[in-house]
C-alpha cells in the first residue's frame, strides 16, 4: 500500500505573484497572498518570499508563519526545514550554519490598516516600520508578534493555528487512518 502525505502548505507573500491560480486572483477569492506551493520553498517562481501557510482551528483564517530576524535592518525568514519538516526521512542536524536564525516567530496577514502594518520588500523580506523603500518592490502586510492578539475570531486567544499537514498513521486494528 502507497500513500501520499502532504507535508505542508507554502504560500507567496505577494498578492500580485504572476504564478497565483486564476481562482485565488479572482476579485471575490478573499485570498491575499499570492501562489500556493505543497513543498517547502523558501522562494516563490515570481520570486518573492515564501511562508508555511497556518489556519486559526476556530475560524480557519489564513496566516502565514514566518521568522524574524531582528537587528539594525529586520527582515522576515522562513523557518529551516528541520523545524517543520516531519516528513523528512533521512533528516539528520545540520552541523554547518546554512543562515540566519530566525529570534522570534511572527505571523503574516494582508495589510488591514492598523497599527501592526508593516512594510515589507518582496525579494528579501526587509521589514520597514514607517514608509516603504522607494528603490523596490514591497507590500503591507499585517505584522502580528503575538499569536494570541491575531483577533481573527472571537476564539482567537484559546485557539491554536494548524499548519496543513496529513500524514497517515497505523492504529491498533492493522488499519491506516488519516491525521492533519
Amino acid at each position: 500500500m502507497f500513500q501520499r502525505a502532504l507535508g505542508g502548505v507554502w504560500a507567496c507573500i505577494d498578492p500580485a505573484c504572476t504564478h497565483r491560480d486564476p481562482e485565488l486572483a479572482q476579485s471575490d477569492s478573499n485570498w491575499g497572498f499570492g501562489a500556493l506551493w505543497l513543498r517547502q520553498r523558501d522562494k516563490c517562481s515570481c520570486g518573492a518570499l515564501a511562508f508555511e501557510l497556518v489556519a486559526c482551528n476556530e475560524c480557519g483564517t489564513p496566516h502565514l508563519r514566518a521568522g524574524l530576524e531582528a537587528g539594525a535592518s529586520a527582515r522576515l525568514i522562513p523557518a529551516a526545514a528541520s523545524d517543520i519538516d516531519e516528513f523528512a526521512v533521512d533528516a539528520e542536524p545540520d552541523t554547518e550554519e546554512s543562515g540566519p536564525i530566525a529570534r522570534d516567530r511572527v505571523l503574516l496577514r494582508p495589510a488591514r490598516g492598523t497599527a501592526h502594518d508593516r512594510f515589507v520588500q518582496v525579494e528579501n523580506g526587509r521589514v520597514f516600520d514607517n514608509a516603504p523603500p522607494e528603490d523596490s518592490k514591497w507590500i503591507a502586510l499585517t505584522l502580528i508578534e503575538d499569536e494570541a492578539t491575531r483577533a481573527c475570531c472571537d476564539g482567537a486567544t484559546e485557539a491554536r493555528l494548524q499548519p496543513l499537514r496529513y500524514k497517515a498513521y497505523p492504529v491498533d486494528s492493522g488499519s491506516t487512518t488519516y491525521s492533519m
